[in-house]
């Protein structure tokens, strides 16, 4: 048995539970899709989609037994992949600003996501928070301590599908005026 059709998303490797018996003693892994297995004789192996499994939506793995000794031949069982598109986001990790500048943020999404969300911040806005680059100005707090940290997380692509919002993390750095 290869184990049940299931649903996965596309930045997540697939971990295998196969069985086999009667006078089978080993089996192969194959699959219709261009993924790789970490170890196509071991019945607990591990698929990984390729983007061109996420590409045609669904993957069929199949597993077969060697043939045994004597009349029987070997068997053969296949489970269906449906592959769900992960979200992805992008965003410059560090940021340095002067007290009291507005700091501009830039994120970039790709994949299954479709917005973004900026959080954590106890300063404004200068747009919505939803906006892939909004402008932000530190509060003064934030300014009297140097620095912050912004968390951008995309939707979740596939509601209570296997792909889960994807989130980055932005540190800003924000340096006081020099002196004289």
């Amino acid at each position: 048995s290869a184990g049940s059709d299931t649903v996965v998303c596309s930045n997540s490797d697939i971990s295998l539970n196969a069985t086999i018996g009667g006078l089978a003693s080993s089996a192969t892994w194959t699959s219709d899709g261009s993924g790789s297995f970490n170890n196509v004789n071991s019945l607990i192996a591990v698929y990984t989609p390729s983007n061109a499994d996420m590409l045609a939506g669904s993957v069929t793995l199949t597993i077969t037994t060697d043939d045994p000794i004597g009349a029987c031949p070997s068997v053969s069982s296949a489970l269906t992949l449906a592959v769900n598109e992960a979200a992805t986001i992008t965003v410059n990790s560090t940021i340095e600003a002067c007290i009291n500048d507005e700091i501009p943020l830039v994120s970039t999404i790709g994949g299954a996501a479709t917005s973004v969300t900026w959080s954590n911040g106890a300063g404004i806005f200068n747009v919505s928070p939803n906006e892939l680059s909004p402008g932000y100005t530190p509060s003064a707090i934030e300014n009297t301590n140097g620095g912050l940290t912004l968390d951008v997380t995309t939707n979740d692509p596939d509601g209570t599908g296997p792909c889960p919002a994807a989130t980055e993390v932005v540190e800003i750095q924000i340096n006081q005026l020099p002196t004289v």
